[in-house]
């Protein structure tokens, strides 16, 4: 399947690794320029490499998506850089699966910050930019977790439940500016 995303500037969390890798090269190879975000510097750099070394120009973002200061740091640097955004795709995210009562807050926390609190920040942040240009897709990852519960999996399908549910809220009411928000489970 091929996709023409000539001209378009593309931003991805959890860029680094996994689906977030293959979005953003996916991205290029149809001819966008990439942000790419990743809490760890070394995979952000490696995939934007891969991305210049398609032809498109790339920036490697190291973020913290639980830190909103980042985030928005993140959104202004796309818009110095590359004058918009038009797509994101949020899919950094942690699986941290265990029993409720032996789970410590501490990963507890760390799924909540991250695959809430993380997906919410860039939304807001890019619906900022999306809304008032009257254009933008946003697709955040959630899971088959958000719907099919398993034991050990209280939290983490709770987080991704989280992320349907704004997803469908945000993409209601982002519709009238020819914004999309849709979720992948």
């Amino acid at each position: 399947m091929e996709f023409n995303f000539t001209g378009k500037k593309a931003l991805v969390t959890g860029g680094g690794s996994g689906l977030g890798r293959e979005c953003a090269l996916l991205f290029a190879k149809g001819g966008a320029d990439v942000l790419i975000a990743d809490l760890i510097p070394e995979r952000c750099e490696t995939v934007a490499n891969e991305v210049r070394a398609l032809g498109r120009n790339a920036i490697a973002y190291p973020l913290d998506v639980t830190k909103y200061d980042q985030v928005a740091n993140m959104y202004k640097k796309i818009v110095e850089e590359f004058g918009t955004v038009d797509f994101v795709v949020n899919s950094a995210g942690v699986c941290l699966t265990e029993d409720l009562t032996t789970q410590s807050l501490k990963n507890i926390d760390l799924s909540i910050d991250v695959n809430i609190k993380g997906t919410i920040y860039s939304c807001k942040e890019a619906l900022s930019i999306m809304r008032p240009k009257k254009y933008g897709k946003i697709v955040n990852m959630s899971s088959i977790a958000a719907k099919a519960c398993l034991g050990g999996f209280s939290v983490y399908s709770a987080t991704k439940a989280a992320v349907l549910a704004a997803t469908a809220c945000l993409g209601r009411e982002a519709a009238l500016d020819n914004v999309t928000v849709n979720c992948i489970c």
